[in-house]
């Protein structure tokens, strides 16, 4: 590297430069992953909580259906009786 600083002291810059640069985008692409990471372990947290919400969704529904059914059971044995 001696031989090259006293050859071509601006190509020395450039590489200094260059150097510069790459250690920047190193460090970005570090500040991006963990940004990625901590983003995905929050989307895999609130998929987790709207799978939760389904659950208790289906629940609810599989109860008012229940309900509904005896409603309409309900319903056609009084008109079964009123019509007789």
């Amino acid at each position: 590297m001696q031989t090259l600083e006293l050859a071509n002291p601006a190509l020395v810059e450039q590489i200094k430069a260059l150097n510069e640069l790459l250690e920047e985008v190193k460090d970005n692409q570090s500040e991006e992953l963990k940004l990625l990471q901590k983003n995905h372990t929050t989307n895999m947290q609130k998929l987790d909580k709207l799978h939760e919400y389904n659950k208790i969704a289906d629940m609810t529904n599989q109860i008012f259906e229940k309900r509904l059914l005896e409603i309409e059971k309900a319903i056609k044995e009084i008109s079964k009786n009123v019509g007789a």
